[in-house]
């Protein structure tokens, strides 16, 4: 089955949060179990995944900043 892993890394690319693994149709994932730090930056990574073993590996990860105001 096709999928997507995403993983939270710190800036360092070090793993932040644990790579979850998602079905090709989910949209969303709450990383309730992982904590991260007020105003440090993190990037994101997501990893396409084929049935068939075959992975689409990103060129670029998106970087964000987590917030301590409610928006």
């Amino acid at each position: 089955e096709d999928s997507y892993e995403v993983t939270i890394l710190n800036t360092d690319n070090s793993t932040a949060c644990a790579t979850v693994v998602k079905p090709q149709n989910s949209t969303s994932h709450s990383f309730s179990s992982c904590t991260l730090d007020t105003a440090n930056d993190y990037k994101i990574k997501v990893v396409a995944k084929r049935g068939f073993g075959t992975s689409f590996e990103p060129t670029a990860m998106t970087i964000f900043t987590v917030s301590d105001t409610i928006t």
